[in-house]
């Protein structure tokens, strides 16, 4: 669907609390807080595109918008590997989006939201590991952050499960879960809307393990489906993974090198989601 420039700018205004002004005046105000923070090295690599999809995600609230920039900064450290974009894994992610896994539809939704189907069974079929779904996801997430459309009115994910067996299931520890929910959570993206159509059993339990470290208001968005129609599309209707993947991999190279000292991290994964998790466990 074709939204006007209008539509927009309005959305902006009223879902965000978004004006010239007030976009202005925030920029400046998270910029001097990243780049006079103590424990944040090479700030310099956030971008007016990051800030603003920082900003957005957090409706301009910059006590929240200061804890997601710390938290955002840190995760490049705490996940080195996730972020590792060397042209083979870079290739391997593309050949992983290419291959059905992730299907980032050209159309968007009748509130503007970019559309992200994942196939469930394929990753499996692909004999894709955990850090190459993560890395995949990631730089899907990428490809969205530049779109200022999307940084206004979010993404709508459907989890198709419903050709998931065992047989094309990737193994997942519990640690790993729990690290994709928290990346999730991190990645400045909003998501308003999430559908997961037919959980088979044996992976109920895995989905709602990993439900439980997303945020209260994600966990909130989730809708579970018996049976869903399919999206039906052809090649011209889904996003050009590969035109999309220049000026992601150029950012996700300079974000690389921003630098955290060690008590940002130690405050950061205090308040990630295994960190609340053991502290009420132990508590």
């Amino acid at each position: 669907m074709v939204l006007s420039a209008e539509f927009y700018k309005n959305k902006a205004k009223d879902e965000l609390r978004e004006t010239d002004e007030v976009k202005e005046k925030s920029i400046k105000l998270l910029r001097d807080f990243i780049t006079n923070h103590p424990h944040i090295i090479n700030s310099e690599n956030f971008d007016d595109v990051l800030l603003l999809a920082l900003l957005r995600v957090r409706k301009y609230s910059m006590d929240k918008v200061y804890e997601s920039a710390e938290k955002f900064a840190s995760i490049f450290v705490q996940y080195p590997d996730w972020f590792d974009i060397s042209p083979e894994n870079l290739e391997r992610s593309l050949q992983i989006i290419e291959g059905g896994t992730g299907v980032l539809f050209n159309e968007r939704d009748e509130q503007g939201r970019r559309v992200f189907f994942i196939n469930m069974e394929r990753p499996g079929e692909l004999r894709c590991t955990v850090t190459e779904i993560i890395r995949t996801v990631i730089i899907a997430m990428f490809f969205l952050l530049f779109e200022e459309e999307t940084q206004i009115c979010g993404i709508s994910i459907i989890f198709d499960c419903s050709r998931l067996t065992m047989h094309n299931v990737v193994p997942m520890s519990i640690k790993s879960l729990i690290n994709l929910a928290e990346m999730i959570n991190v990645v400045p993206i909003r998501i308003k809307d999430i559908k997961v159509i037919g959980v088979p059993k044996f992976f109920v339990a895995f989905f709602e393990i990993m439900k439980r470290f997303l945020s209260p208001k994600l966990r909130g968005r989730i809708r579970l489906y018996k049976n869903y129609d399919r999206p039906v599309y052809s090649s011209d209707d889904v996003v050009n993974a590969r035109k999309q993947a220049k000026e992601m991999e150029d950012t996700i190279e300079k974000l690389l090198r921003v630098k955290v000292d060690p008590e940002l991290l130690k405050k950061n994964r205090k308040k990630s989601a295994i960190g609340r998790f053991l502290s009420k466990t132990l508590s």
